[in-house]
């Protein structure tokens, strides 16, 4: 009872077009797209917001890193909901994520790692907790798939990853498939009350 699921579509193309006509990249797009939709649902309740708490992976992969597998850390930012213009949210967040690359303190958990994995499992849970308690939405948008692929000899038609939902209100993932962005959003029914409104505001 404390999870809702919703599956998105939009065209690869068309992401790639807003983000490029802004100065941005499809992610750009896909964060300012989020935000546009929170942004239209705080609306429809007369309860208009300036910011919202929220995270997003940055990449800290180099050249020197080995082929295969992630390498990223959470950065957490003030979200320009409450600005209209979709192109200025996408160079707010071209800003954040420029200066949070630079930042750093962004990668010390893989500093305090070896630490954090000796304590006990109740307390690392709640170290985690205090740390996200404080963000309101989590997106993330994972490595695509060009080309079609089969299963058991039926094509695939989707690809909709389901992010976990680590006491955030939501978590939005995005995975291009086959020229579409398939997003899934996982989010709280209890702090997201009107889903079918939520729906039309992201879309």
């Amino acid at each position: 009872p404390g999870y809702r699921l919703l599956t998105l579509d939009v065209p690869l193309t068309d992401l790639k077009a807003a983000g490029r006509a802004a100065h941005g990249s499809v992610n750009d797009a896909f964060l300012a797209a989020i935000l546009g939709g929170v942004r239209r649902y705080h609306e429809m309740f007369s309860l208009p917001i300036e910011f919202i708490p929220m995270a997003i992976p940055i990449s800290l992969r180099t050249d020197a890193d080995p082929l295969g597998g992630n390498r990223f850390a959470a950065a957490r930012f003030a979200a320009p909901v409450g600005e209209p213009d979709p192109a200025a949210r996408i160079a707010a967040i071209q800003r954040f994520i420029g200066d949070a690359r630079s930042e750093p303190a962004l990668g010390f958990l893989d500093l305090i790692a070896p630490v954090l994995a000796a304590l006990p499992g109740p307390v690392l849970t709640r170290i985690a907790g205090e740390i996200t308690s404080a963000i309101d939405i989590q997106a993330s948008n994972m490595g695509g798939v060009g080309r079609p692929l089969y299963l058991a000899g039926a094509r695939v038609v989707g690809l909709y990853p389901m992010g976990p939902r680590p006491g955030v209100a939501a978590m939005v993932t995005m995975l291009s498939y086959d020229g579409n962005c398939c997003v899934t959003v996982n989010f709280d029914p209890e702090a997201i009350t009107d889903a079918a409104t939520f729906a039309t505001c992201l879309r």
